[in-house]
C-alpha cells in the first residue's frame, strides 16, 4: 500500500492524474488498479472509527457523510452541481450550494468583531518586524499547482503569520498576541486534530492579486476578520459575487466554490483567517466528518505521505 500511494502522490504531483484518459491502456490499468486499492484501503481505515457515532447516533443521522465518503471511496461520483464549486477532497451533498454566509448566522463572531482593536494592535506589533512573517504559498516548483502560483510561490507579496497550523496551536506565535489567542480558544470554531483551524494573520501588500483557487471539503467556511484595509484596497470573490473588507466586519464564505482577491491600494491589508463549521451540518454530522479527515490524516501519515490539510 505504501509504495502504491506514494506512486498516485507522485503522479498527482508530476500532473499525470490530470491527464489520465490520455495514457495508453496497459498503464491507464495500472493506475486504475493502484486507484481502486487506495480506495479500498481508506475505507478499511476510516469505518471503524465511525462505528460507534453511526450505532449512538443512527445511520440516518450521518447519511450525508455517507455520501461524501463513497465519492472518495470510489463508490459514487456524485459531485457539486454548481460549475464554480470545486472541493479537491470531500464534496458533502445536500448542503446549501452558496459561496457567501452572513455573519449573523455566527453569533459568536459578534465577540471576534468586539475585539478588533485590540487584535490590530497586537497585529502591529508582530508587522514591525515582517521578518517572522511566512509566505502564504510555499510548494515545490514541480508542483502541479506551481504554474497557477508562480507569481505567489515563496514571495513576501503575500504572507502570513500563522496562530493555529494545521490545527496545532503555534505556542510562540500566540505567546506574541496573547489577548488574541485566549480569545480564539474560546470560539466554536472548526476544531479537527492535525486538521483545523487554521488561524493566522493574512498580509497581501499592495497591487497583489489571488488568483481564483478552491479549497478542499464545504463542510467548512472560512471566516476573514478584516484588520487593516487600506482606500480603494479592492475585494474578495467567491463564486460570482464581490465583496469589499470593512474594518471589525467579518466575511464567511465557503472555498469550496472559486475564489480570488485583490489589494489595488499603495498599501498593505490585512485580515485575520479562521475556520468555521457549515452551520447546515449538524452536530453527528460535525463529528462524523471529524472524525473521517482525523482518520484519513492518519492514514496518509503510516503510509509515509503528506496529510491533506482542510
Amino acid at each position: 500500500m505504501r509504495s502504491q500511494l506514494q506512486a498516485l502522490n507522485l503522479a498527482e504531483r508530476s500532473g499525470l492524474l490530470a491527464r489520465i484518459d490520455t495514457l495508453a491502456p496497459p498503464l491507464r490499468a495500472r493506475v486504475d488498479r493502484a486507484m481502486a486499492n487506495v480506495q479500498h484501503a481508506r475505507r478499511d481505515a476510516i469505518e471503524p472509527a465511525l462505528a460507534a457515532l453511526r450505532h449512538s447516533a443512527g445511520t440516518d443521522a450521518i447519511a450525508r457523510i455517507d455520501r461524501a465518503l463513497a465519492r472518495l471511496y470510489g463508490e459514487s461520483t456524485v459531485g457539486p452541481t454548481h460549475p464554480l464549486q470545486q472541493p479537491s477532497l470531500l464534496f458533502v451533498p445536500g448542503l446549501p450550494d452558496q459561496a457567501w454566509f452572513e455573519r449573523t448566522q455566527f453569533p459568536f463572531l459578534a465577540t471576534l468583531e468586539a475585539a478588533t482593536d485590540t487584535i490590530r494592535e497586537e497585529l502591529l506589533g508582530i508587522l514591525a518586524d515582517e521578518n517572522d512573517l511566512d509566505a502564504y504559498v510555499d510548494m515545490p516548483d514541480t508542483a502541479p499547482a506551481a504554474v497557477m502560483w508562480k507569481g505567489l510561490n515563496r514571495s513576501p507579496a503575500w504572507s502570513a503569520y500563522h496562530l493555529y497550523r494545521h490545527g496545532e496551536r503555534v505556542d510562540a506565535h500566540c505567546a506574541r498576541c496573547p489577548k488574541t489567542a485566549a480569545l480564539l480558544e474560546s470560539l466554536p470554531l472548526m476544531r479537527i486534530p492535525g486538521h483545523a483551524p487554521e488561524i493566522l494573520f493574512s498580509v497581501l501588500k499592495p497591487h497583489t492579486h489571488i488568483p481564483p483557487h478552491t479549497g478542499v471539503i464545504n463542510g467548512r467556511l472560512t471566516v476573514h476578520l478584516p484588520l487593516i484595509v487600506p482606500e480603494n484596497c479592492g475585494a474578495l470573490c467567491a463564486g460570482d459575487e464581490q465583496r469589499p473588507w470593512r474594518i471589525g466586519e467579518c466575511l464567511v464564505f465557503d472555498d469550496s466554490f472559486v475564489h480570488e482577491a485583490w489589494n489595488d491600494s499603495e498599501q498593505t491589508r490585512v485580515v485575520l483567517i479562521l475556520d468555521a463549521w457549515n452551520p447546515h451540518l449538524s452536530s453527528a454530522e460535525r463529528e462524523a466528518l471529524a472524525t473521517a479527515i482525523a482518520e484519513l490524516g492518519f492514514f496518509n501519515r503510516r503510509y509515509g505521505t503528506e496529510p491533506h490539510t482542510i
